[in-house]
């Protein structure tokens, strides 16, 4: 029923009602010659029937022979409102413009969204997918996907898996970082392995069967406590090894400052350029070009929708016009600019480690200072590693 009501719409239909004369003679001679009447029904003295707007003019000579009246009750479907609205073109355009939409923007990727990091930033993720050509814009069918999964790992070293997801026009990447510490909620079969070098000073195990003891030197990646448990009734168990290894470390951090130095300043001077991004292309909105000096900041006003954005917006670029001062360090200074990048870096490579010692050494060219700190430490070297299980 609904496919025929569409039929009709689309056709075009005419209701009109026939009185007077032969009735009957009138029917006969639409049946004779064609004319598909619908909805026949008493309406008071005549009649009331449907007919194709295209046929309705073949209704004059079965009309004449009978001597029946007919008259136009109405007129419906999308040929009469083609006529009523024919000197409106913006509709047309519309729809023809949303046909081409709706045939356009499935085909391309219009919104990249990212899941599951946390110390990874969302900026990095999208710059290494900008680099690897994952863009907004982009055809669904130009990528070779697995691929695309293997380069992304390759460039964010710190993330162990991820998943590239297309639904209607959104796409979502879903990563994984890598584990570097133990997870106390894991529960994955897995061995114990050296995260460094090191000589091992205690261990507590909790889970597992230990490797090493108190005493042993072990380099990166050797097996401290193994997950795989063998028991003495010949029963092999897979578990999640846990243990606290505690090993004596050195470690090195080095940094050179030269004296001849270049520090950037901005002059206060700012240039404004706005684009209209549309489905991917840029159009400028405006005249003339930018001085090359200058630092850039973005601002993107995206059209939202139910949650979605939308490839329709613009991008506002503040432009800071920049100086660059050369100047020279002092062995003062230059010394305290490499003790500062040396403390930040030791706050971030040796987080949580106990620090037994350090031994700093100062080497000083005619360009510039070199600080060497040696370290040495104690700290947890446990690392996690999945146990591959193969099955026959």
């Amino acid at each position: 029923m609904f496919i025929f009501l569409l039929f009709r719409f689309f056709r075009g239909y005419v209701k009109f009602r026939f009185d007077g004369g032969f009735i009957q003679t009138f029917i006969n001679a639409c049946v004779l010659e064609g004319i598909a009447l619908r909805g026949v029904a008493k309406s008071g003295d005549g009649f009331t029937a449907y007919i194709p707007a295209s046929q309705y003019r073949l209704l004059r000579s079965p009309a004449r022979k009978s001597g029946v009246r007919v008259r136009i009750i109405k007129k419906s479907g999308l040929p009469f409102i083609i006529h009523r609205h024919r000197g409106r073109w913006g509709i047309p355009v519309g729809a023809i413009v949303f046909l081409v939409l709706m045939w356009f923007l499935p085909q391309h990727i219009w919104e990249i969204r990212i899941s599951g990091n946390k110390d990874v930033s969302e900026a990095e993720i999208r710059n290494a997918l900008d680099d690897i050509g994952i863009v907004c814009g982009m055809k669904t069918e130009d990528t070779d996907y697995d691929n695309a999964r293997q380069r992304l790992i390759l460039r964010l070293p710190s993330l162990s898996w991820c998943s590239l997801n297309i639904e209607g026009c959104v796409m979502t990447v879903e990563v994984r970082e890598r584990v570097y510490k133990q997870d106390e909620n894991r529960t994955t079969p897995c061995n114990l392995i050296a995260k460094c070098d090191g000589y091992i000073t205690d261990m507590r195990v909790l889970v597992g069967k230990a490797d090493v003891i108190p005493g042993d030197a072990v380099l990166k990646g050797d097996l401290l406590v193994s997950g795989v448990v063998e028991y003495a009734s010949g029963r092999t168990e897979f578990k999640t090894a846990k243990a606290q290894i505690l090993a004596r470390t050195e470690h090195t951090l080095e940094f050179y400052q030269p004296f001849e130095v270049t520090e950037i300043h901005r002059t206060g001077k700012t240039f404004e350029r706005s684009v209209l991004s549309l489905f991917g292309t840029d159009i400028p909105l405006y005249l003339g070009s930018v001085p090359e000096n200058c630092q850039k900041e973005t601002e993107d006003n995206f059209i939202e929708l139910n949650g979605h954005t939308l490839p329709l917006g613009t991008v506002t670029a503040t432009f800071h016009e920049i100086k660059q001062i050369t100047k020279t360090l002092d062995e003062e200074q230059a010394i305290r600019l490499a003790e500062n990048h040396i403390a930040q870096a030791e706050k971030t490579k040796l987080n949580g480690v106990e620090i037994l010692s350090r031994e700093k050494k100062v080497d000083i060219t005619p360009e510039g200072v070199k600080i060497t700190i040696e370290y040495t430490c104690i700290e947890d070297i446990v690392l996690q590693s999945d146990i591959l299980i193969l099955e026959e």
